[in-house]
């Protein structure tokens, strides 16, 4: 994964996919993983004003996902982890993971992105992983001009968070012409491009593959998906 985001191209800045999309699939892993032993919280601020981030999707849910994984994995049973996005005043997005584990030394933050850096390796090796969480993380957020931020104690837990630029955030309603967003439902995965009023066109679909996906409407192939700028079924 690490390798294959390297060598990709600089992600597009036209791209559009929605948050709560990806706090649901995100949730759902979450839980999964943690086989009820942790109190799991995700949520979205504000929740009137869904928002929509801007890049390669794929990437972003390796990197929230990653953050969420290392919080249950490393936070014993009985144990909180609190998952947020947050759309700060200046219109930088906040991811941020937040949970009551083990904590780090403040010695080893500098280094925990380093590729198969490990504070405690029989920890390690109890919780799984390959050492290249992290920096996955940290390359994720570098090519989308965004920020990691690390904040932990031991023994009181940790808080990890994605900074993203006020550029590649928007509310569900700043659609633009000609902006791409992601659409994703049952066994499809397409595009679609935004007209001069913001709603969404899908390329190359026939509206039965719309319906089977979940997404509003059904019409011919270039037909209007939706009167809402964003296609994007619940999944």
């Amino acid at each position: 994964m690490l390798a294959q985001i390297e060598g990709s191209p600089r992600p597009s800045a036209d791209k559009w996919c929605q948050v709560s999309a990806l706090l649901q699939r995100i949730d759902n892993d979450g839980r999964g993983l943690s086989q009820g032993r942790h109190e799991l919280v995700v949520s979205e601020s504000p929740a009137d004003k869904p928002a929509e981030i801007a890049g390669v999707d794929s990437e972003w849910l390796s990197a929230m996902g990653n953050l969420v994984s290392n919080a249950i994995r490393y936070t014993p049973a009985d144990g909180s982890v609190d998952v947020r996005w947050t759309v700060l005043p200046d219109g930088q997005g906040e991811f941020s993971v937040t949970d009551t584990g083990v904590g780090i030394d403040r010695e080893h933050i500098p280094r925990l992105t380093e590729r198969f850096y490990r504070v405690d390796g029989s920890r390690a090796r109890e919780t799984g992983g390959t050492g290249l969480g992290l920096s996955i993380v940290k390359h994720v957020a570098q090519r989308h001009a965004g920020e990691l931020r690390i904040d932990s104690e031991i023994g009181k837990g940790s808080r990890f968070s994605l900074l993203f630029p006020a550029s590649r955030v928007r509310s569900g309603g700043e659609a633009v012409a000609g902006a791409t967003v992601i659409a994703k439902g049952g066994d499809f995965e397409g595009e679609a491009t935004t007209d001069e009023d913001g709603r969404a066109r899908v390329r190359g679909l026939l509206g039965d593959d719309l319906q089977g996906a979940g997404l509003v409407g059904g019409d011919p192939v270039g037909g209007d998906v939706s009167d809402h700028p964003v296609v994007q079924p619940e999944l």
